[in-house]
C-alpha cells in the first residue's frame, strides 16, 4: 500500500474560495493523510514557502492556478524555478484555462504538468489520482531543503 503522506504538505495557490474547498475537499477525500497549506495568490504561497525555508517544512507539491492578483501563477512559477532551493518542487498548473498556448508557456516553464479544472468532484478525483500516480511511477518524489 503506498505512504500518499510523502506528498504532505502539498500547496495550492487559486484565488477562488470556492475552488480552493472544493480542490480540498477532493484532496482529503482521496488522500486524508496528505497535509494542505491553501493560498488566494502566488505571492501568499511564495512567502509562506520562502519563510518554511528555516524549518524545512516546505510543499511537496504545488498546485497553481493562473489567473490570480497579486501574483499570477506564471509569475509564481518563475520565482519558484528561480530558486536554487525550491526549483525541484513539482508544480502543476491548475487552472480554467484550456488554452494550448498557456499549457505550452507553463510546460516550457518548468510546470509538470498543465490540467483544466474538472467540475464534478468524481472526475476530479480521478484527474488527481492520475497526476499523484504519475509522480509516484516516475519516482518525482519532492526534494527536502
Amino acid at each position: 500500500m503506498t505512504d500518499y503522506s510523502i506528498f504532505s504538505p502539498l500547496a495550492y495557490a487559486d484565488d477562488d474560495e470556492d475552488d480552493r474547498m472544493f480542490f480540498a475537499e477532493a484532496v482529503q477525500d482521496i488522500y486524508p493523510e496528505v497535509e494542505m497549506k491553501l493560498f488566494s495568490n502566488g505571492k501568499l504561497l511564495l512567502n509562506h514557502i520562502l519563510s518554511a525555508l528555516t524549518t524545512g517544512i516546505i510543499p511537496k507539491i504545488i498546485f497553481l492556478d493562473l489567473n490570480m492578483p497579486v501574483m499570477n501563477g506564471f509569475e509564481c512559477l518563475v520565482q519558484l524555478k528561480k530558486n536554487d532551493l525550491l526549483n525541484k518542487i513539482p508544480v502543476i498548473i491548475y487552472s480554467t484555462s484550456s488554452f494550448e498556448e498557456d499549457r505550452r508557456k507553463t510546460l516550457d516553464m518548468g510546470a509538470l504538468y498543465f490540467l483544466t479544472k474538472e467540475t464534478s468532484l468524481d472526475k476530479m478525483h480521478s484527474q488527481l489520482k492520475e497526476v499523484i500516480n504519475d509522480l509516484l511511477q516516475k519516482k518525482i518524489l519532492p526534494k527536502t531543503v
